[in-house]
């Protein structure tokens, strides 16, 4: 069953098997998808964007 949050990062709640041509619309083509995945961890983006979900209030 999907929660709220699995709706909002598809990223962060995936199983590892999906694949990424299923990612929505807005995250760009499936075949560039990957390269930004792996830019987003290398730089801390993921992780400050998921930090900004856990502030009260969120």
């Amino acid at each position: 069953m999907s929660t709220e949050a699995d709706r909002r990062d598809p990223l962060a709640s995936a199983d590892p098997g999906v694949p990424w041509r299923d990612l929505p619309v807005e995250y760009g083509p499936s075949q560039t998808a990957p390269g930004k995945f792996r830019r987003w961890q290398r730089t801390g983006v993921r992780l400050a964007v998921l930090d900004l979900g856990n502030q009260p209030g969120a």
